[in-house]
């Protein structure tokens, strides 16, 4: 934007209009993820009142920090890396290589949160939050889709088609608010939690077929697929395990 050669700062206008064709859409992104992160929330108030919605958000929030914690420092540095990287000979290589190690890190990382989500509720918050422990698990499987659009999203920064991550976050936010609509009356929070699931799914792989459009990397899904298999089962199994514990107050 500007340059300074000696004194003074010299402005540099015709960059401008240049950061904003690149920046607008961005802008249109960040409002549409955060329509994403908070619809159900606004739904689900409106729908079961402020208990109900009280134990989802503290299982979203908690899942939300973890990942957030994970993997702020991470894009911080990926941001500026990519285009280092796009410089090289072997990109593509390494685009995939940084992804296998992406993914099986944070299915690690979310995958202990989910085993021990009735520790951590006894930790950081009172006993009648617990039954927050049988969300968890689903949101731990939401952000792990949730996660892998930063990677996929690499051709249209490296590109400047900023213009495709606007739009393929306000698909996902109209899934978002659809998919709660029709399932919030029926399953209640579990129904909310589901429903990001299904939005984040539509943001990575929607996503990601629109990226391959403007060039493609050739990320291994398969392995991806893997992951998301073991992990949908395991989610099952400690949301049906928290849920028939006989001592536990039950969610709509």
């Amino acid at each position: 934007v500007y340059k300074r050669q000696g004194k003074p700062v010299r402005v540099i206008p015709e960059v401008f209009p240049k950061i904003f064709r690149v920046g607008w859409p961005v802008v249109v992104s960040g409002l549409a993820t955060l329509s994403m992160h908070q619809a159900d929330r606004y739904l689900l108030k409106q729908s079961l009142g402020l208990e109900q919605t009280g134990i989802y958000s503290l299982a979203h929030y908690i899942v939300m920090a973890v990942n957030t914690l994970l993997l702020l420092p991470f894009f911080q540095i990926w941001s500026v890396t990519i285009y280092e990287i796009d410089a090289t000979a072997d990109r593509l290589q390494v685009f995939r290589r940084v992804f296998k190690y992406f993914v099986l890190t944070l299915f690690l990382v979310l995958l202990a949160v989910a085993l021990f989500s009735e520790s951590i509720l006894r930790i950081v918050s009172k006993p009648e939050f617990l039954p927050a422990a049988s969300i968890i698990p689903i949101h731990c499987l939401a952000f792990n889709f949730y996660s892998l659009h930063a990677l996929f999203s690499v051709p249209s920064m490296i590109h400047k088609r900023t213009g495709v991550v606007a739009l393929t976050a306000i698909v996902a936010a109209v899934v978002n608010v659809l998919a709660n609509l029709v399932l919030i009356p029926q399953f209640g929070v579990y129904g909310a939690a589901v429903g990001s699931v299904m939005t984040y799914i539509t943001y990575s792989f929607f996503g990601q077929w629109r990226y391959a459009k403007i060039e493609r990397i050739g990320y291994p899904i398969g392995y991806v697929f893997c992951f998301i298999v073991f992990g949908a089962v395991l989610v099952l199994g400690l949301s049906l395990i928290h849920i028939s514990e006989p001592t536990r107050p039950r969610l709509i």
